[in-house]
């Protein structure tokens, strides 16, 4: 056992090209934070084949009949790989070690805080990490990002058009407004002309309002998705230069704050990184169901 252990360490130490130097690809067995998780997850897998499995299936794997995935976390006893459900955390908030993250209030926040909370929950488990209906979840934060973009432009009309004094009050109480009334990114009729009444805006500089609300909206989003790419290729989660091993499943939202969150999420992965590189992470998994 101890021989076996040096001569692997020596070949961790010597950075030499091998199976378990590359074992794996999402961390570089080269940098000096690579080289000690490497050591300890040798260690550990040695520890968990001389201790904790049995004999028949220890030897097996030294001979290479069967490979026990992930061997180096057998004794922390911790799980493999799980979903998150962001509806939960976004709304409710969630606790980090070091403080308790409130809801967001916008698409670029819901992105930031997705990235998060991947990079957070990866460094207390191995395996993968994933967003089971990452448009829906998304979705909320479009319509966030909307409601606060259309009170601005409208806000900012009725000031220097109309001559309105903006109080804080009557700022407040236009956010409320928007909140029970505007439920799409995309506004009805009947929607059109509430805002018409509560605002006393034409409907024609009211249409023009909701267009620029629209493409407020829609560069924010690209924006997000933009910087959950980015930071999901960059942000470290463990030593060893280890990004999050991400993935995220979308497609089946219908409504137009879902499709707008995967149409530019598309656009983000289709330029790539600052060099228009592939990202590798977060692996897309595009579902389709029967009747969409």
């Amino acid at each position: 056992m101890y021989e076996n252990l040096n001569e692997t360490i020596e070949k961790i130490i010597n950075v030499e090209k091998n199976d378990i130097g590359n074992e794996n690809a999402n961390m570089s067995a080269a940098s000096p934070a690579g080289q000690m998780m490497k050591f300890a997850s040798e260690v550990s897998k040695e520890y968990a084949l001389s201790n904790l499995v049995s004999e028949r299936f220890a030897d097996a794997h030294r001979k290479g009949l069967i490979h026990i995935h992930d061997l180096d976390f057998y004794p922390t006893k911790t799980t493999t790989c799980l979903q998150y459900d962001l509806a939960d955390m976004f709304e409710k908030g969630f606790y980090t070690k070091h403080g308790y993250i409130r809801e967001a209030q916008s698409i670029s926040t819901y992105a930031t805080l997705a990235t998060i909370i991947f990079q957070t929950n990866q460094n207390e488990q191995h395996g993968g990490q994933a967003i089971p209906a990452f448009d829906f979840y998304m979705a909320k934060g479009v319509l966030k990002s909307f409601r606060r973009h259309l009170k601005r432009r409208i806000l900012s009309f009725a000031e220097i058009r109309n001559g309105v004094e903006i109080t804080k009050e009557f700022e407040n109480n236009a956010k409320e407004f928007l909140l029970k009334n505007i439920s799409s990114i995309k506004c009805n009729e009947n929607e059109i002309k509430l805002l018409e009444e509560y605002f006393k805006i034409n409907k024609n500089d009211l249409i023009k309002l909701l267009v620029e609300a629209y493409e407020d909206t829609k560069n924010e989003t690209y924006q997000a998705m933009e910087g959950f790419l980015h930071n999901l290729n960059t942000m470290h989660s463990r030593g060893g230069n280890q990004v999050v091993f991400s993935s995220i499943n979308y497609g089946t939202d219908t409504s137009e704050e879902g499709r707008m969150v995967i149409r530019e999420l598309l656009k983000a992965t289709s330029s790539g990184l600052g060099k228009n590189e592939t990202p590798i992470f977060p692996i897309q998994i595009f579902k389709v169901k029967e009747g969409l």
